[in-house]
């Protein structure tokens, strides 16, 4: 028996579309269910912390390739975010391990049209390759090119951006005593103040939202 579930026509559209990625939201949780309204999700369940990911202008992108088996009757859909991480640091270093272990990773990609859209948003997605490099010359990549993977069963769906909340937020400090002691730099976030090194952290505080002084 022959199938075919097409219900509507593509417009053209206009032309104010813009192309790559500005975010990356990776949850702090599995995400187990979604409340979808329309063509768009409008909830999580449960509610996610979501950990922010900047993506530099021109060196990310979003794809989702459509596996088709007309033999097998299948058809899966592959959806992938790849960005770079430009500081080669013990703290990026460390982030990126964490991705790595993890297997049911929550992801939301934030398009540079203003769109979200989810990256295996039933299975789970994963960090499927990457690599780390110093570079050679002096403008190559000193960093890491990450990419992020989810196969599904339905194309990738759009997120209200709403609901894109609770994101976590880091707060920078240096403190340094009357004594003459090499300064100390501690990263406060949800989970409390923790001791980072002045080189991870001098470079890694490029990426968060605030710098504040502790006096204040």
């Amino acid at each position: 028996m022959s199938c075919s579930n097409i219900t509507q026509g593509i417009s053209k559209g206009c032309n104010n579309n813009l192309g790559g990625i500005r975010n990356i939201y990776i949850s702090t949780n599995p995400i187990t269910g979604y409340t979808l309204t329309g063509n768009l999700i409008t909830s999580f369940s449960p509610s996610p912390t979501w950990l922010e990911i900047e993506a530099d202008q021109g060196t990310g992108n979003f794809t989702e390739t459509y596996e088709i088996n007309q033999m097998g009757g299948i058809v899966a859909f592959k959806q992938s975010v790849t960005f770079q991480i430009n500081d080669l640091s013990a703290y990026n270093q460390q982030r990126i391990a964490e991705l790595a272990e993890s297997t049911n990773l929550g992801c939301v990609v934030e398009m540079n049209n203003g769109k979200f859209f989810t990256v295996g948003i039933e299975r789970g997605a994963y960090l499927e390759t990457g690599s780390t490099s110093s570079g050679t010359a002096y403008g190559d990549l000193s960093g890491s090119t990450i990419t992020i993977t989810g196969m599904e069963q339905i194309s990738s769906l759009e997120v209200r951006p709403n609901i894109i909340q609770n994101v976590r937020l880091v707060l920078w400090f240096e403190s340094q005593s009357s004594f003459g002691e090499p300064t100390r730099i501690w990263a406060d976030s949800l989970n409390g103040p923790t001791y980072t090194s002045p080189e991870s952290a001098a470079l890694a505080q490029q990426s968060f939202d605030i710098t504040c002084d502790p006096s204040t």
